[in-house]
């Protein structure tokens, strides 16, 4: 999975510095909780480690790859399909002014949604 993100954007670990790692763990080493990959198609943001969610990590991280895809200047960024029951993604998505651009179902018959955000001038 790393290896084609790498491949088909810019891809980052997640990191946080501190807590986890057990026994031994000092809070000035950083630790990985997550990954993203930028591109104009997509926009991946995964936070694995349930502990760090919903404490806006997400958001920094959305605000900054934002900035990156303005300073090289696309014209617009794209998120990954979300399902539709997802509600947390798509409020990360929607809080940052990407819209709903298209709905759609994939094989399984999961529905989801598709959100783009304009960065032109």
């Amino acid at each position: 999975m790393y290896q084609y993100l790498a491949e088909h954007g810019e891809f980052y670990m997640i990191e946080i510095r501190g807590g986890g790692g057990g026994e031994g763990a000092h809070e000035e080493s950083w630790r990985p909780i997550g990954d993203v990959m930028l591109a104009p198609h997509t926009l991946p943001i995964a936070i694995g480690d349930p502990s760090c969610r919903r404490h806006g990590l997400g958001g920094r991280v959305r605000a900054l790859l934002i900035a990156r895809a303005r300073e090289w200047g696309w014209p617009e960024l794209r998120a990954k399909p979300i399902g539709v029951h997802n509600l947390a993604s798509r409020r990360l998505f929607q809080a940052a002014g990407f819209v709903m651009d298209s709905t759609d179902m994939d094989e399984a018959g999961w529905a989801f949604e598709r959100y783009r955000l304009d960065l032109r001038p």
